[in-house]
């Protein structure tokens, strides 16, 4: 790689000798981090088993509950013929459909800072909801 005078310096080449307590500290950083990766590559195996066996189980569950859900659905036909479930009357959707339907249209108070305006406003209010 050619620097500003003009020398190169090919990759790992040095015009000064390393301080060899430099080169110990970074000797043992290389080490943990190879041996970092090593954990790192076992605890990604580890999660991969974990996963597969997780699958497996859960393939497992999936196929019992269908079985299990077969089988009370035969015992249920054989039971009892097949009726129509009748559903309820729900007054709260009654009720609710009937508030959906009220239309109120209040006056408006605008805001003025006269208040006989907002008196009149607040009679006229009480008025309209009774």
């Amino acid at each position: 790689m050619p620097t500003r005078s003009g020398r190169t310096f090919s990759v790992g080449e040095t015009s000064a000798p390393m301080n060899p307590s430099i080169h110990d500290i970074l000797n043992t950083l290389i080490d943990k981090i190879e041996k970092m990766d090593q954990q790192l590559q076992e605890v990604r195996d580890q999660v991969d088993v974990n996963c597969r066996d997780l699958a497996t189980r859960l393939d497992r569950l999936e196929t019992n509950r269908r079985i299990t859900t077969k089988e009370e659905n035969s015992r249920n036909d054989s039971r009892s013929p097949k009726r129509k479930r009748v559903q309820p009357y729900n007054i709260a959707d009654a009720d609710a459909q009937y508030i959906k339907s009220v239309k109120v249209d209040a006056p408006s108070f605008n805001g003025r800072l006269d208040p006989q305006i907002y008196i009149d406003w607040q009679l006229t209010m009480d008025r309209y909801f009774r």
